[in-house]
């Protein structure tokens, strides 16, 4: 097994980051497109609010004071999160429909709800979620994001 820190492991490393972001950078041509013609044509933003709160759970779950050693999905989540959140600026600039709104609106509550569970009620009631009492706190967080980040 290679070591931690041996030259594999970083180049394989580095090969991830530069892939989630070749991923992360896919949807341009739709954007373009979408600039161009000055509408959202057809086009729903939904992928694109799924993919926010996704990556927003996975740079919760990588924060050095809940889950040590995690600095690539930081990096990784946090470029994903600004690059969805300036796709969403461009579907806001250029939709008119109030429907937008709603929906901008149900993901930043459903993250806020979210996030409050499993950063104040998880710790106090880890048996609500199958968790060991013997956890300490930010064991119990990082398993709780873990899962969360993965549905």
């Amino acid at each position: 097994m290679p070591d931690k820190d041996s030259t594999a492991v970083i180049w394989l490393g580095n090969l991830g980051l530069f892939g989630a972001c070749v991923l992360f950078a896919s949807p341009i041509p739709t954007m373009l497109r979408i600039v161009r013609s000055k509408s959202t044509l057809s086009f729903s933003p939904d992928p694109y609010f799924f993919s926010v709160v996704n990556c927003m759970f996975w740079c919760l779950y990588a924060l050095p004071s809940i889950t040590a050693d995690r600095t690539s999905p930081l990096i990784t989540n946090f470029i994903g999160t600004t690059i969805n959140f300036i796709y969403i600026c461009v579907f806001a600039y250029y939709n008119s429909k109030t429907e937008f709104w709603r929906k901008l609106v149900f993901f930043v509550a459903l993250f806020a709800a979210v996030f409050c569970v499993v950063w104040f009620v998880a710790p106090s009631n880890p048996r609500w979620f199958g968790l060991s009492e013997d956890d300490e706190e930010h064991e119990i967080k990082s398993k709780m994001l873990g899962v969360l980040a993965d549905v």
